[in-house]
């Protein structure tokens, strides 16, 4: 059975600084089988926000629409 985290976004940042904020998660960001990672940054933001992630090829991880 797989468990998720989901992380509501309750900060204030352009999309330059939250791509700023992704790239230094991803370096910290250790994928675990069957947890599932969900962020929900801004309406926004989440086109530019997920063609990083899928450029980083990060697994377990995606955005809330």
């Amino acid at each position: 059975m797989a468990k998720y985290i989901l992380a509501n976004w309750k900060s204030h940042k352009t999309l330059a600084e939250a791509k700023t904020w992704f790239k230094e998660f991803f370096l910290l960001y250790c994928p675990a089988p069957k947890l599932k990672v969900i962020i929900a940054p801004p309406a926004i933001h989440l086109a530019p926000l997920r063609q990083l992630i899928q450029a980083e090829g990060t697994h377990g991880l995606s955005l809330a629409i």
